[in-house]
């Protein structure tokens, strides 16, 4: 059985960083480039963001013993097997994953206006995978 609290623990954490990812939203492009300090907001919210969801992955594949997934990546495959996502869903999440990974280990290379121009679709899945963990695990309310 999932843990109740701790994946609405996750589940808050996830909802506190898209709160301070999306008044970036707003910004232009060109406007994002240049600003490091709203990148440095934006990037580790979302690093932050995307560990979340990782986090609770990996915490409802042990918790249902529906075995570990040998990488973060396929936390999202294993679960798209076991239907808590759809398969499309599973795959952009892959995705994020390795965003979170040059996040955190080759940042000098992520190019500012790719992955500001790719924010909007990032936010949505994140926020379709959390709803999808509410709706499969009944962790509606607090």
């Amino acid at each position: 059985m999932v843990d109740r609290e701790l994946a609405l623990e996750k589940i808050a954490n996830l909802r506190r960083c898209e709160a301070r990812i999306r008044p970036y939203l707003a910004t232009r492009s060109g406007g994002f480039a240049r600003d490091l300090a709203a990148q440095d907001i934006v990037f580790l919210n979302l690093q932050r963001a995307i560990q979340a969801t990782i986090d609770l992955g990996a915490h409802i594949l042990a918790d249902q013993d529906w075995g570990a997934a040998p990488s973060q990546a396929a936390v999202f495959e294993l679960l798209a097997q076991h239907g808590v996502v759809p398969a499309a869903l599973a795959g952009r999440l892959k995705r994020l994953v390795k965003l979170r990974n040059v996040l955190v280990h080759e940042y000098v290379k992520v190019d500012p206006g790719k992955a500001f121009r790719g924010l909007a679709g990032f936010l949505r899945d994140l926020d379709r995978f959390a709803r999808a963990v509410v709706t499969r695990f009944r962790l509606h309310g607090r």
